[in-house]
């Protein structure tokens, strides 16, 4: 009885390092996984295998036979189980590391992207403040007065430099936010008076489409605001200027109204309204609704975007609401917590 579980624990003993030293070879790789599945198939094989010497009669010859056949075959299932899990799991770590040097590759690409378009940025704003500014002085008529057609093409040029101003700007703010460099100057202002700043510049605009915008909060409020106001006047100068540039005929009506937590800007118009395709991805990064170039040609899909990374710098929020196409949008800005004073 000693001698039958001596002979396989000897032929393991023998052969162990042998087991080990073939799964290197053949593996490439110290898989303990594999290494130690082969290992005890054999093992068991071996002892099956010996067994087989070791009977009464023909019957338990044949059982023990039909055991070995049975192990033998189930071992060989398991190793090229593991043996499949193991390569699959080294395909994945291989993909796993390309995927991380794609990744960094594009990050590079990104930032040597975003530097670019910082770099590109900065050097229109020059040329374009000047053609902006010396347009301005001459429809004021600081280098004489102009005859009705200069006055008319002098003043497409001003437009059209202060629309390239706006959109260099834009451009500007995506890359300093992107860079993490846009700095904010916060503090305590009237958020009402800066709101009807902007929409009294936004008036004659929107006038000279024939559409009527209004303005209305509590006389008596003051609307304190703790944030900064070059900043908030750029989102709110910006979503007014959405609200006007897709609203072909109708009005513009912006409201304000304040609790004790939140203070909270409207801006409805009766414009081209929103599908709920574009809704999703309506703040999104260079995201415009499909047919909005029929209503705006000049639009970058960026305002929208800046607004919303400024917004979450102040700890605030925007989102627009619509019932769909052509019922017109709402936008809304909400401050809340210690901005609201």
């Amino acid at each position: 009885m000693y001698g039958f579980f001596f002979i396989p624990l000897t032929l393991v003993t023998i052969f162990h390092p042998l087991f080990w030293a073939f799964g290197v070879l053949r593996h490439g790789l110290f898989h303990i996984k594999i290494i130690a599945t082969e290992f005890l198939v054999v093992l068991l094989s071996a002892i099956f295998f010996i067994k087989i010497f070791s009977y009464s009669n023909v019957l338990e010859l044949y059982f023990n036979i039909f055991i070995f056949t049975i192990t033998t075959f189930l071992g060989y299932l398991i190793i090229r189980s593991v043996l499949k899990e193991v390569r699959t799991r080294e395909r994945m770590e291989n993909l796993a590391e390309e995927l991380a040097t794609a990744n960094a590759r594009l990050r590079a690409l990104d930032q040597q992207k975003t530097e670019f378009v910082s770099i590109a940025s900065h050097q229109l704003r020059s040329p374009l403040t000047a053609i902006k500014g010396y347009s301005s002085m001459l429809l004021e008529g600081s280098f004489g007065k102009l005859s009705k057609k200069t006055y008319d093409a002098v003043d497409r040029i001003f437009q059209s430099s202060q629309r390239l101003v706006l959109i260099v700007e834009d451009f500007l703010n995506v890359s300093r936010i992107e860079q993490g460099r846009m700095k904010y100057d916060f503090s305590t202002f009237n958020f009402k008076e800066l709101v009807l700043r902007v929409v009294e510049e936004q008036r004659p605009v929107a006038e000279k489409k024939g559409l009527e915008i209004t303005f209305s909060a509590e006389k008596l409020k003051k609307y304190m605001l703790m944030a900064d106001p070059g900043k908030i006047s750029q989102v709110v100068t910006n979503f007014i200027d959405n609200s006007i540039k897709y609203t072909p005929k109708g009005s513009i009506n912006i409201n304000l109204s304040q609790d004790s937590e939140k203070m909270l800007l409207t801006i409805r118009d009766t414009g081209v309204g929103i599908s709920k395709e574009t809704m999703p991805k309506l703040f999104d990064k260079f995201s415009r609704a499909l047919d909005a170039s029929k209503t705006n040609t000049g639009g970058t899909g960026l305002g929208l975007y800046v607004a919303k990374e400024i917004m979450k710098a102040h700890k605030g929020r925007v989102w627009a609401e619509s019932s769909g196409e052509g019922k017109g949008s709402t936008f809304f800005i909400e401050f809340s917590g210690d901005s609201v004073k």
